[in-house]
């Protein structure tokens, strides 16, 4: 248990941590832990960061587009309604085909272990005649949240 006398000159506690004379000196030691822990979390951020690659793609109903994944092996899809995507057969080569509006992810499993996540929208065909309607309404905006549209 810590405590401060009512002066603030003096520091006492329990455990391993002696008895201290001043704020100064205890608060220069909670700031170092604080500074390591933020390194350490650094490092911790930096590594994850370089095994999971996340990148987003739209795509609009009933078209297709050939993506590039270095070391791409193969791919699982996380709604099969909204997407449909497969390897080439030719290096670093994926092909995803929009087939009904939503939003999906395909997660890419690469040669060197690592996963690469690609979040993609599916926009539907009506997509761009909506917004010019809506270009007059500034105070309406459309988004595609799940499976649906969101005015």
């Amino acid at each position: 248990m810590q405590y401060l006398k009512t002066d603030r000159t003096e520091l006492k506690s329990k455990g391993n941590w002696k008895e201290k004379k001043g704020v100064k000196v205890v608060m220069e030691q909670i700031m170092s832990k604080r500074v390591l822990g933020g390194v350490l979390f650094s490092v911790c951020v930096i590594f994850l960061a370089g095994s999971l690659r996340a990148r987003q793609i739209e795509l609009q109903e009933g078209t297709t587009e050939l993506v590039e994944v270095k070391g791409i092996q193969r791919v699982i899809v996380k709604d099969k309604n909204v997407i449909e995507a497969d390897t080439t057969g030719k290096k670093d080569e994926l092909l995803i085909s929009g087939k009904r509006f939503g939003t999906t992810e395909a997660d890419c499993r690469l040669a060197d272990g690592d996963k690469e996540t690609i979040d993609v929208t599916v926009r539907p065909k009506y997509w761009g005649a909506m917004l010019a309607i809506l270009k007059d309404q500034p105070q309406i905006s459309a988004e595609i949240v799940g499976n649906y549209i969101v005015l």
